[in-house]
């Protein structure tokens, strides 16, 4: 009897060790499952983090060296001013990551998509971008304004130091993430200018290479955390060829979704848009992915008015996102998690180009996420974290999507809490303990 306990015993604990290191996060229809089959509703954040370098590394123009590079939260949040960095070494930058990730699980949220730390695709030539191709973006801390890039060369990319470079900055964003309780979506690439000829072959170069670091990692917590791959944001404003054609988006989306599933299986591939607006190039039905990542925000037709962003206008602007959410509901034969949606609010703003109040905000966010539910969606990632600093001075309409005002969210007194907009309640209450969202 004693024999056959201590078997047993063996027994579930290689079922539980199974369980801790097997993909974690699939999906079942609409519905994603968690490792051990339970519902998993994502509530997730949209975080911009960058990968910064010392300026011993800054200054050196030969092999980077690898210790010199780090990831930190986004620039852009700043804290009292425009665009810097809360901390300038590879620790403190570190723990304001934990700090920020903390923030948002206490939120209410499960999951975090990461933004930034990716490649960019050039469409113009510029200084630092001279020709077309796939630039690698890093900033040297603490000053937000010394930031370069390096150009990656077809058919070299998985052995170029800085792509080993942003994976290891990739790995410490997602074990971070995993420490607090959160799961995590990575990008492709940032900006989805598909524009230089052999763009989608070069781009499938890197996606092989992301997949091959996360696939062969050895490090099961990062495998456990991570849930999908995003392959395309917004092709619908960055794609070149206005006139492309749903064959080309066919195959060239199938081109990149393999690179990814067929060098690592065990997570999801997704793909962004603009929804209803892209059924003539860019539909989603033709995009190859096994779930549509759209982004839905508020619109204003200019034959609604002098103003861009008139509040006045918001029922209209809900009933377009409304029947936007119900088109998905009925002609998606793929699962759809939104990746982006947000109002534009702050009291401290003095620019009118916003989308309302806070208190508008708080509506707009309990009534889009039960819509979300009723019309079927599989989960939802809110723009964004923190307001940012990208139209200062004013602000604007870009800057003041975040959950938390302008501020510096580290400090001990007054503490975080002071920043957070009256919104964050809505998330803080949404999932019930076992994490589940309202029914519908």
């Amino acid at each position: 009897m004693r024999r056959r306990i201590i078997l047993c015993v063996i027994f579930l604990t290689a079922l539980n060790c199974c369980n801790l290191f097997s993909q974690d996060v699939t999906l079942h229809g609409r519905q994603f499952k968690d490792g051990n089959g339970n519902d998993f509703y994502p509530v997730c954040m949209n975080y911009l983090v960058d990968m910064v370098c010392t300026p011993t590394e800054w200054n050196n123009h030969g092999t980077p060296d690898p210790t010199g590079y780090f990831p930190a939260p986004g620039a852009q949040y700043g804290t009292t001013t425009y665009a810097h960095f809360h901390s300038s070494t590879q620790q403190g930058c570190y723990d304001d990551l934990l700090t920020d990730f903390s923030h948002i699980k206490d939120m209410g949220f499960n999951s975090v998509h990461i933004a930034g730390l990716a490649p960019r695709t050039n469409s113009a030539t510029s200084a630092l971008m001279p020709t077309p191709g796939l630039y690698i973006y890093r900033d040297c801390t603490p000053n937000e304004y010394n930031y370069d890039y390096h150009q990656l060369t077809p058919l070299q990319v998985a052995n170029d130091p800085f792509v080993n470079i942003l994976f290891s900055c990739l790995d410490d964003v997602i074990v971070a993430a995993n420490s607090i309780g959160l799961k995590v979506i990575i990008d492709g690439q940032t900006n989805d200018r598909f524009v230089f000829p052999g763009d989608f072959d070069f781009y499938s170069e890197y996606l092989t290479a992301l997949a091959q670091h996360f696939h062969s990692s050895s490090n099961q917590v990062i495998k456990q955390t991570l849930i999908a791959y995003i392959i395309t944001g917004e092709p619908y404003w960055g794609d070149n060829d206005a006139q492309r054609k749903k064959y080309d988006v066919c195959e060239s989306t199938q081109k990149l979704y393999d690179a990814l599933h067929n060098t690592d299986p065990d997570h999801l591939v997704g793909a962004g848009g603009m929804n209803v607006q892209e059924l003539y190039h860019w539909d989603p039905e033709v995009i190859k992915a096994d779930f549509y990542f759209p982004h839905i925000y508020l619109q204003y037709p200019t034959y609604e008015g002098t103003n861009l962003w008139p509040p006045n206008n918001i029922p209209a602007a809900m009933d377009r996102l409304y029947a936007a959410l119900y088109w998905m509901k009925d002609n998606l034969t793929k699962p759809y998690m939104i990746g982006e949606t947000g109002f534009s609010a702050d009291p401290n703003c003095s620019n009118s180009r916003l989308d309302g109040d806070e208190s508008q905000q708080v509506t707009f966010f309990q009534d889009v996420l039960a819509a979300i539910r009723n019309n079927g969606g599989s989960g939802v990632a809110i723009w964004q974290y923190k307001n940012v600093f990208w139209d200062n001075p004013a602000g604007g309409y870009q800057d003041d999507f975040g959950l938390l005002e302008h501020g510096d969210e580290y400090a001990t007194s007054p503490g975080w809490t002071t920043l957070q907009k009256p919104a964050v309640n809505v998330f803080r209450n949404y999932l019930d303990w076992q994490g589940h969202p309202p029914a519908q």
